[in-house]
């Protein structure tokens, strides 16, 4: 029937999936464009999944998914939200995740996880230092001289 909460859309019952499912040879139904708070949802029996592939949509702190389909198996690939400084560049978050699906694509996930943690860890450490390099830019602008150590 017709989502009535939003307007647009249509809402089916787990049979009406399995009918689907069972009609055109599939396994499983993907969906996406749909926020879920941990980047995806699985649903009606395990045989539908939702994924949202952008993290903090709209401020709304969620987190990304995608899926990694090969050889009959499915692995999701979670990527948490976090409050990145807004001067990281495009091209550098973009080399990042493109490391990062190398090494996945190579069955080094852990690897992979691991570089990319290391990588956000010095993205924070770096924005760190620069706000605090900031602070006492305008601590010595606005007073003349640094603060006191506390």
């Amino acid at each position: 029937g017709v989502n009535t909460s939003r307007g647009t859309g249509h809402m089916f019952t787990a049979e009406a999936l399995d009918a689907f499912l069972k009609t055109y040879g599939f396994s499983h139904l993907v969906r996406a464009h749909e926020v879920r708070k941990q980047g995806f949802q699985v649903q009606q029996h395990a045989r539908m999944i939702t994924l949202f592939s952008s993290s903090g949509y709209c401020g709304a702190g969620n987190e990304a998914c995608c899926i990694l389909a090969c050889e009959g198996k499915m692995r999701f690939i979670r990527l948490e939200h976090h409050h990145a400084p807004q001067k990281a560049s495009l091209a550098s978050r973009a080399a990042a995740a493109g490391a990062f699906a190398a090494a996945v694509a190579a069955g080094r996930q852990e690897e992979a996880e691991a570089k990319a943690a290391s990588e956000e860890a010095a993205k924070h450490a770096a924005a760190a230092q620069q706000a605090a390099a900031k602070a006492a830019a305008d601590a010595v602008e606005k007073e003349g001289s640094l603060p006191a150590p506390k």
